[in-house]
């Protein structure tokens, strides 16, 4: 994208940084059909996800997705325009288009109303953690760490506090009573604790 220099002398000081202007970069618009070719579903999670990985550090671009390098002002201190800021909104409505078209239209609702790509990745991070449903209770665990751990690896990191009621949460009935007790004790527990006292919650249940 070719941008007009900016002298320094018109930039307020508190504006001058030792960081490359985003406008000095060349808008990157990523082939989906052929950069991106699976489409995220709810089976292949990690093969989609691994595809971006590899665009989104080649292009230098995961700053946009996860928060690194948000949305720059509009103009500097002294009023002036700041040419970031056209190029930020450009470049982060390529990155959401790129998204939004590699995805499969039961993941697409997800996102459907998400303004920018740090948004849109929020959101599909999110849907990692899934209720247990009819999934046995290792199964559930399993599944859940290892979304806890690509989450964390994605700049999401959930906290042990928060990933215990995640799962106490996301139990299924026939383990409520446990869930109850849990939730009503005064100290915290650690993930490798509730796995054992769930797996012989199911145990005793079977």
């Amino acid at each position: 994208m070719a941008s007009s220099p900016i002298s320094t002398s018109t930039i307020a000081p508190s504006s001058i940084s030792n960081e490359p202007s985003l406008s000095s970069r060349v808008l990157v618009v990523i082939n989906v059909a052929t950069q991106v070719p699976l489409k995220l579903t709810d089976s292949c999670d990690f093969p989609w996800r691994k595809q971006f990985d590899v665009l989104l550090t080649g292009y230098d671009l995961y700053g946009f997705v996860n928060g690194n390098l948000p949305c720059q002002s509009l103009t500097f201190s002294d009023q002036s325009p700041n040419p970031d800021y056209s190029f930020w909104i450009l470049q982060d409505f390529l990155m959401l288009g790129t998204l939004l078209a590699s995805l499969s239209p039961e993941v697409h609702q997800i996102v459907a109303t998400s303004k920018t790509s740090k948004d849109a990745w929020d959101r599909l991070a999110g849907r990692l953690l899934k209720p247990q449903g009819i999934r046995s209770i290792l199964k559930y665990l399993n599944d859940v760490k290892s979304a806890a751990d690509e989450l964390h690896l994605l700049d999401h990191p959930v906290s042990e506090d928060d990933l215990t009621l995640f799962i106490l949460n996301g139990l299924s009935t026939a383990f409520e009573s446990i869930s109850t007790a849990f939730h009503t004790r005064d100290s915290s527990i650690s993930f490798e604790e509730l796995h054992e006292k769930l797996k012989e919650h199911d145990n005793y249940i079977k």
